[in-house]
């Protein structure tokens, strides 16, 4: 076996690296499944005990949330749901960071569209 205080030395090579699309160059379907990517890979963060990854993950969906331009009543309505759930991740990964301010900010933004909101009055 190795040592318990042994050094350790990786040689690690890059096979491919694949760029996310640009923004504006996402139609509304794209945009929605690239946030829930990110959310799913933000929560497998969290639940590893990889807070600050976590909450840039929930960041980074929420940019796809930002832009959505001439959106019809059922679309705006699943962003909306989206953009909650984006925020109370938000908030729940800024708490484990000691970032009280920034939960207040990702609650306040919930409590503003769901007023009932349990977990956004939790946080």
């Amino acid at each position: 076996g190795v040592p318990a205080r042994a050094s350790l030395e990786y040689d690690v090579e890059l096979l491919a690296l694949t760029a996310e699309p640009e923004l504006w160059d996402l139609d509304f379907g794209a945009k929605m499944e690239l946030a829930q990517w990110r959310r799913a890979r933000g929560v497998a963060l969290y639940q590893r005990g990889h807070a600050y990854g976590a909450h840039e993950e929930f960041l980074q969906g929420q940019r796809y949330l930002s832009f959505m331009a001439d959106l019809g009543a059922e679309d705006a309505e699943r962003v909306q749901r989206a953009k909650v759930t984006s925020d109370l991740n938000c908030a729940a990964t800024a708490l484990k960071l000691g970032l009280e301010r920034d939960a207040l900010k990702y609650c306040a933004a919930v409590l503003a569209v769901d007023e009932a909101n349990a977990k956004a009055h939790y946080r």
